[in-house]
């Protein structure tokens, strides 16, 4: 029989009798196992297949649940349901997506004799809360058998503080000292001109404004990872609200040099659903989409009926990477800085989890960027 297909690492698995003689070299080590046990974090040893052999206490007590007790044989991506492991019929490491995954790299590392760091962002359903882990990875031989340790530590608390502190404080920052430029304008010449107090009071309206959005967007992305949303859905008009975004996102310091444009081919789209995150929604994906493009592109955004859904468009000049497109919509996964990367990952959580949609994109040299919003025009 020839090799299985793959995109990435080899696909071949092994027959349950070899897993069990393999798992038996560590449930049959009573002091082997109490010192694994005694590691506070995930920590898997995976055969030569990169299949699971052993998992210690803390592994059961946080993964069991998910996969139904049955951790023997899994493959890591398959264990912490990485949505690429059922893409193709020989899951976990390989298809496309498995080349830019860093515990599948760390995996090979270490089956090569190299032990390996490396940290990767889990992309789970929905319904699954998104996984941002660090793993360490190094070879192990016993019983002349060689195995690869994995310890996966969880530093998504880590990651959000620091797109917390890079997000929210870097547009915080730049609107608190707006507002303290224009005061300054206006306290040294502005009180005797009363067309300029009027502009700099607008000016200070509007930084006011951008420092209530950033609040707010950062107070809805934490309730919806908690689960804490509430929803406000109500009758709106689609293009309406897309006109309403544009000349939103016309105001943010990205779209200096770009034209933002509301597409010709939008139409009027009544549904039912909370405009306050459809909006958030829409205008997370036009600030994706002008920090992406470069002075004199033209940004999109459109809207449209599809049958009983209504389709949401922002559409931009550029290119993702292709090496780079299947981590879009990763937790803290960006191109644009440590420390970035909410924009996608939000627009996918409240597009979906809440708003009972569908978000996604496609990029190429043709057609440029597409990100898009498939909801239901009527709730269920």
């Amino acid at each position: 029989m020839g090799a299985l297909a793959t995109m990435f690492a080899p696909a071949e698995k092994a027959d349950g009798a070899t897993l069990r003689r393999e798992a038996d070299l560590f449930s049959g080590r009573p002091l082997l196992r109490t010192v694994l046990d005694g590691i506070p974090d995930i920590l898997l040893i995976l055969n030569a297949q990169r299949q699971i052999v052993f998992a210690n206490a803390r592994a059961w007590e946080v993964l069991a649940p998910q996969s139904g007790a049955a951790l023997l044989g899994l493959r890591p991506g398959e264990l912490l349901e990485c949505e690429h492991s059922r893409e193709l019929p020989n899951g976990c490491g390989t298809t496309e997506a498995c080349r830019g995954c860093g515990a599948a790299r760390a995996i090979l590392q270490a089956q090569a004799g190299h032990p390996s760091v490396r940290y990767f962002g889990v992309a789970r359903s929905p319904n699954s809360e998104a996984l941002d882990l660090q793993v360490h990875s190094r070879p192990l031989l016993l019983g002349g058998i060689k195995f690869v340790i994995c310890v996966m530590i969880d530093v998504g608390d880590q990651k959000r503080r620091e797109a917390l502190e890079q997000v929210f404080l870097h547009d915080l920052s730049n609107s608190v000292a707006a507002v303290c430029g224009w005061a300054e304008v206006m306290a040294k010449d502005g009180l005797d001109d009363r067309d300029q107090l009027s502009r700099g009071l607008e000016r200070l309206k509007v930084q006011a404004a951008r420092v209530m959005d950033a609040m707010q967007a950062q107070k809805q992305l934490f309730a919806a990872e908690r689960r804490e949303l509430l929803l406000r859905p109500r009758p709106i008009e689609g293009r309406e609200l897309i006109e309403e975004v544009a000349s939103l996102a016309l105001g943010l310091p990205p779209s200096a040099g770009k034209k933002i444009v509301v597409d010709p081919e939008s139409e009027r789209v009544d549904l039912v659903c909370d405009p306050a995150l459809l909006r958030r929604v829409l205008l997370n994906m036009l600030k994706n989409a002008v920090e992406a493009s470069v002075d004199g592109d033209t940004v999109s955004i459109g809207c449209a009926r599809r049958g009983p859904d209504a389709e949401f468009w922002v559409r931009n000049p550029g290119v993702i990477p292709t090496a780079v497109q299947h981590r879009v919509f990763q937790r803290s996964f960006t191109t644009k800085g440590e420390g970035r990367g909410l924009g996608t990952y939000g627009m996918k959580l409240l597009g979906e989890r809440y708003l009972g949609g569908r978000v996604s994109f496609a990029s190429g040299p043709e057609t440029g960027t597409i990100f898009k919003a498939v909801l239901p025009r009527a709730r269920a």
